[in-house]
C-alpha cells in the first residue's frame, strides 16, 4: 500500500507544491524563494529601475491599501520594496521564505497612490 500512496504524494507535490504553502500567498502571485532578493534588486537596478523600501509602518498600510485594490488580493509580508520605472511599478512582498510579486505591474499612478496612502499614515 505504501507503494501506491508514495508515488501519488510525490506527483501532487510536483503539481501542486507544498500543501502548506497553498494559502502562504495570494493564488495570482509568482514566488520564488527570498534567498533571490538580492539578485531580484541588482536585476531591477541593472534595467534602471530605482528601489524603494518600505519601513514596518508603511509596509502595513501598503499592503493593506494594496489588496484592496481591483481585482482583491491577499497578500501577506513582513518587508515590502518596489522596483519602479518610468511608467510602472513592481511591487514585491516577503514573507518567511517566499518573495512574491503580483502577477502584472502597478501603473506608476497607482503605484503613488498606493505609497502616498502608506506614508501619510507612516507620519
Amino acid at each position: 500500500m505504501l507503494r501506491t500512496i508514495i508515488p501519488g504524494l510525490i506527483i501532487g507535490l510536483a503539481i501542486g507544491g507544498p500543501i502548506s504553502k497553498a494559502y502562504a500567498q495570494d493564488p495570482s502571485a509568482r514566488c520564488v524563494s527570498v534567498a533571490n532578493e538580492q539578485m531580484t534588486i541588482a536585476s531591477a537596478q541593472g534595467r534602471g529601475l530605482d528601489i524603494e523600501n518600505f519601513n514596518e509602518v508603511e509596509t502595513v498600510t501598503f499592503l493593506k491599501a494594496f489588496n484592496t485594490m481591483p481585482p482583491k488580493s491577499n497578500f501577506v509580508a513582513t518587508k515590502v520594496f518596489a522596483a519602479v520605472g518610468r511608467d510602472r511599478a513592481y511591487v514585491f512582498f516577503e514573507s518567511g521564505e517566499d518573495l512574491c510579486t503580483a502577477p502584472s505591474p502597478l501603473s506608476l499612478e497607482s503605484y503613488e497612490a498606493l505609497v502616498e496612502q502608506a506614508q501619510g499614515s507612516g507620519t
